[in-house]
């Protein structure tokens, strides 16, 4: 096996994406452990937001250690839709907790944020990143399809 030398920028994407990933395992690790210490709703959601930016930070690693592209974000990617799906499932909480379940976050994130504003941002998230998600499934899937078939649209 014939290992390359890293260039700088090279060294450089592998630096941030090992710092993605390693941030990503410290955050998915504290959701689950707030889910197992009774935080259900807090816990799920955080577990569910950052296991999609250590999705990414392993595609990303992945990819400036083997010398590829970057993962695409333009659907050809069947990992970056579901990172897009955890995000709307991470809004989704967000949205779900502060609709039912706000009299019970602590007073400091009460006073910080006004609940209007988090709904808001709940609902948006969950619109745009599950379409984004479920557009990039399709758009992967069409052209799988196309390929199959020897057409040549995208």
């Amino acid at each position: 096996m014939v290992r390359h030398t890293p260039s700088g920028a090279q060294r450089e994407g592998l630096r941030q994406a090992v710092r993605l990933t390693a941030l990503s395992m410290v955050f998915v690790t504290l959701g689950v452990a707030m889910t197992a210490s009774g935080e259900l709703l807090l816990g799920s959601v955080v577990t569910l937001l950052f296991s999609s930016s250590l999705i990414v930070g392993i595609l990303r690693w992945r990819a400036v250690r083997h010398g590829r592209p970057l993962p695409r974000t333009d659907g050809s990617s069947v990992w970056i839709a579901v990172a897009a799906i955890l995000m709307a499932v991470a809004s989704l909480g967000v949205f779900f907790v502060a609709w039912t379940a706000w009299d019970i976050l602590p007073p400091g994130t009460r006073r910080r944020y006004a609940r209007e504003l988090v709904l808001v941002v709940g609902a948006v998230g969950t619109v745009f990143f599950s379409a984004g998600g479920v557009l990039s499934l399709i758009r992967r899937l069409r052209r799988r399809t196309a390929q199959g078939t020897g057409d040549d649209q995208r």
